[in-house]
């Protein structure tokens, strides 16, 4: 047998552990809503230009078909 270990025995944090433990907690969230405004706005820039894109891609065949069938 080995030495003895004396066991831990289970204690209420202290206030300063609870604080420290909100602080990080508040910043990972601040992380993680910034992290995704970020994303939300690169979504939006893809977007508007798929839209942009396609919109003129419509208007070239527009063009291209009312002066085909003009002819």
């Amino acid at each position: 047998r080995g030495p003895s270990v004396p066991r831990k025995t289970p204690t209420t944090p202290k206030k300063e552990d609870v604080a420290h433990r909100a602080r990080v907690l508040t910043a990972r969230l601040m992380q993680w809503r910034l992290a995704n405004a970020r994303m939300e706005k690169a979504m939006t820039r893809a977007t508007h230009a798929a839209e942009v894109s396609h919109a003129g891609a419509c208007m070239q065949f527009l063009y291209i078909t009312s002066t085909t069938c003009n002819r």
